[in-house]
């Protein structure tokens, strides 16, 4: 008589729900990382096949939507009526369930292409969090009142903002520039008074000067890695990274090496720091030891010029995946930072580029265009290309992975991809 059936049956009751299925609470996903421990996750779809559902979005938008249970969380700017609103589907068939939001008059330059509300709600379970630019960070509960509502002042950059809040312990922290007003605040969670604010280290050269109109500023959202027992909170600035205290933003290390740009967020694995920088900057790789200046000691290599970098990368046993805008996936040697291969990812979309970040789960890369076709590649030292997936709509998104599901938010629709 076979025994195993309802051994496996007993086994899975003692599984705790979450080890099956994984929220996507914040920008990055549920380690701030782009890596998904799900297994069963669709590597193959397009327009008509593995649909769950699609629903039309208002207006164009850059932001990652998140998922919290039974519900998704999606930044939007209604242009025509000065709004910036968190909207609230349901995540079993996309219907829309509430939308809230603040109104904001004032002007707000921004690049063409980055559409007001670019930066992805945080949600701890209890509450959602939107940074909406100048027009302040809101609270608000999992039924969409608003719980309060902090203004932080003007933002003034002409390609507007990119960076997305994070939660750590009872503080959401935010990135606040580019601008002539850059810096990094935290703010209580459940009250949103201000904790702490600390300000870039900026080359001398910007400082005085009117830096909204220049080539110069950080977009990307902090990370909080673990190294030596402690949590510290890492954020690319323009010319150098540091890593500060998350509860006090008190500083711990730096390490100097970028340029005047930094996009992409600091990618962090297998103790060693990663800061690529944007526009042909440079960058480097650092395995940071102790406290202070890590720059001449504890770098593990360099870059003069990057190819255009945006998009977040992934490390993965020794190794390092990262795109560029121009739609290449390359691999490297994390320690030494030569390249493994490097591949253009080409889809039938009339361009192959991208601002998209890497998402990682059972083993495959995800990676989406501005085409919105996403690429799965095998995380390897030697490229498998897996699929091409057509949506055939624009997008300067990252894939969600959540519950066996995937979900796409394009310029003119949120897709849920399923088998």
């Amino acid at each position: 008589m076979n025994h195993s059936r309802p051994v496996v049956i007993a086994v899975l009751l003692f599984i705790p729900l979450d080890a099956l299925a994984e929220n996507w609470p914040n920008w990055r996903g549920p380690n701030s990382n782009g890596v998904s421990n799900e297994t069963d996750v669709p590597i193959k779809w397009d327009r008509e096949t593995n649909v769950k559902w699609r629903i039309d979005l208002p207006e164009r938008g850059n932001s990652t939507p998140i998922v919290w249970d039974d519900k998704i969380f999606l930044t939007q700017a209604i242009e025509a009526e000065n709004r910036r609103t968190l909207m609230c589907f349901n995540r079993e068939n996309g219907t829309l369930l509430w939308q809230s939001g603040v109104t904001h008059t004032k002007n707000e330059p921004t690049h063409r292409a980055n559409p007001y509300c670019s930066a992805s709600p945080v949600s701890d379970g209890e509450r959602v969090i939107a940074w909406y630019g100048p027009a302040g960070v809101s609270a608000y509960d999992l039924e969409g009142n608003e719980l309060w509502h902090t203004d932080l002042g003007d933002l003034d950059h002409m390609w507007g903002y990119g960076s997305s809040p994070i939660l750590y312990k009872d503080l959401v922290i935010i990135n606040f520039g580019p601008g002539n007003r850059e810096f990094l605040v935290a703010l209580n969670k459940k009250t949103g008074e201000e904790v702490w604010r600390v300000y870039p280290p900026h080359a001398p050269e910007y400082k005085g000067e009117d830096k909204a109109e220049k080539l110069h500023g950080a977009w990307n959202t902090p990370k909080v890695i673990e190294r030596d027992g402690r949590d510290e909170l890492a954020i690319n600035w323009s010319h150098v990274t540091v890593a500060y205290n998350p509860l006090t933003g008190n500083e711990y290390w730096r390490c100097g090496g970028l340029g005047d740009l930094s996009y992409a967020n600091p990618i962090w694995g297998e103790g060693v720091l990663v800061a690529l920088g944007g526009y042909h900057g440079p960058g480097f790789a650092v395995r940071p030891k102790g406290d202070g200046d890590q720059t001449e000691t504890n770098r593990l290599w360099t870059v003069d010029r990057s190819p255009l970098r945006l998009g977040a990368g992934i490390i993965l046993d020794g190794h390092l995946y990262i795109p560029d805008m121009q739609g290449v996936l390359e691999c490297k040697n994390l320690t030494t930072g030569d390249t493994v291969w490097k591949e253009r990812l080409k889809g039938d979309g009339p361009t192959s580029e991208t601002w998209s970040s890497l998402v990682l789960a059972d083993g495959n890369l995800y990676l989406m265009n501005k085409s919105g076709t996403t690429f799965v590649v095998k995380a390897k030292p030697e490229f498998e290309l897996v699929s091409v997936n057509p949506l055939g709509e624009h997008t300067n998104a990252s894939t969600v992975i959540s519950d066996g599901e995937i979900f796409i938010r394009t310029d003119k629709s949120l897709w849920c991809i399923g088998d």
